[in-house]
């Protein structure tokens, strides 16, 4: 995995725990607070365009991540 990659294999557990936190916890609220001030500001089909951009982007990042 990702973290196992990164994070030495003392600390892996750690690493995982606080990978975890940060994709479901943190990145969930600040996901949900960006889309609701996008779709607020400008609607849904905007909101839903910035989310597709996201997407892609994550999508090419990770793959060049795995990659290397």
């Amino acid at each position: 995995t990702l973290v196992s990659e990164i994070v030495p294999r003392d600390k892996w557990v750690t690493g995982q725990n606080l990978f975890t936190i940060w994709l479901w916890s943190i990145g969930g609220i600040i996901g949900s607070l960006i889309g609701g001030f996008t779709s607020d500001a400008w609607g849904l089909p905007v909101m839903f365009a910035i989310a597709s951009v996201f997407a892609l982007v994550s999508g090419i990042f990770f793959r060049g991540v795995r990659e290397k």
